[in-house]
Formats: C-alpha cells, structure tokens, sequence
C-alpha cells in the first residue's frame, strides 16, 4: 500500500523594515552609482582628448592622471551626494508606504514561494521562474529569469522552517 507523500507547506511571518529596504535596494544604488562613474569618466576623457590636454589614444595613462589628480574631490563629492539624495529618496518612498503592506507573510511549498501583505496584495513566485537562489544571513534572495531579485528575511520564519525553506530552495532551484 502506497502512502501519499507529506506535502511541504512552510509559513512565516514578519514585519519589514528600513533596514530591508536599505538592503533590497542597495544593488540598484551601487550599479547606478557605478555607471554615473564611467559616463563622467568618459566624458572627461572626451574632454582632455578633444581640448588637446591630454589624449587617450597617444596617452592614456596622462588622461587618467589627471582625472584622478584633478577631479577625485569633485567626484567623491558627487558621488557622495548622490547616494545621500538616493537614500534619502527610498527612506522618504519607505515612509510613505502603508503600514499594513510592510507586514508581510510567506507560504511556500513545491509550487513555490507565496508572498501576501496584511492589506492583501500578493505575489505567487513559482520556482520554475527562479534563475538562481542564495542564503546571505538576513535573507534569502532568488534572482528570477527576468532579471529581478525577491527577498524573504530569515527572521520570517522559526529557525527550522527556514532550514527547510532552504532545503527547498535548494531542492527546487539552482543555488550558491
């Protein structure tokens, strides 16, 4: 007699905060930060290349010299500034979002991983769906195949769900 295999249902609960805001979305922040780097870059190299200072087809390594000797203040100013104003930008975004959409539960079985805020928006995140999946302390993050990430905190779930959830992560998808 066959008996039908348990189903593996793990539910957790938590309420996120600035601090898993500031985590979600400080890759966006780097990457955006990083691209603003070498458009400035560049056209500084433009513009000791066209004005004759410096070329960086003859001499590279002059043009980069004086970018670093003549704007590294300028740009760790900018630089600064902008991460400041982002962040400042997504505290201002975390405090207008609604108390009942920080509150947060997560359900996840072999289908996937189900997560539904206390006002009732939810999002169903099938695990064929999950390029890859990784355990930081905090979190797990699982970047889809459309290129995105999803989060859920540890803190979510007792300390043996979450050894299952990761079980089942790693049992569903590709993982680090």
């Amino acid at each position: 007699m066959n008996t039908p295999e348990a189903k593996i249902v793990i539910i957790g609960t938590t309420t996120l905060t600035q601090g898993d805001n500031v985590s979600f979305t400080m890759r966006p922040m780097v990457i955006t930060l990083v691209l603003l780097f070498l458009l400035l870059v560049g056209l500084k190299l433009y513009y000791y290349s066209a004005s004759g200072i410096a070329s960086i087809w003859t001499d590279p390594m002059q043009a980069i010299f004086l970018i670093v000797v003549d704007d590294w203040q300028q740009s760790l100013q900018i630089f600064s500034g902008f991460l400041a104003f982002m962040l400042l930008m997504s505290a201002v975004q975390w405090i207008r979002l609604p108390s009942q959409n920080k509150i947060v539960s997560y359900l996840a079985d072999e289908t996937g991983l189900t997560t539904t805020d206390a006002a009732g928006a939810s999002l169903q995140i099938p695990w064929s769906m999950v390029k890859r999946a990784s355990k930081t302390q905090k979190h797990l993050i699982m970047k889809m195949k459309a290129g995105n990430r999803r989060f859920a905190p540890w803190r979510a779930f007792s300390p043996v769900d979450a050894d299952k959830l990761w079980s089942l992560v790693q049992l569903k998808t590709r993982t680090d």
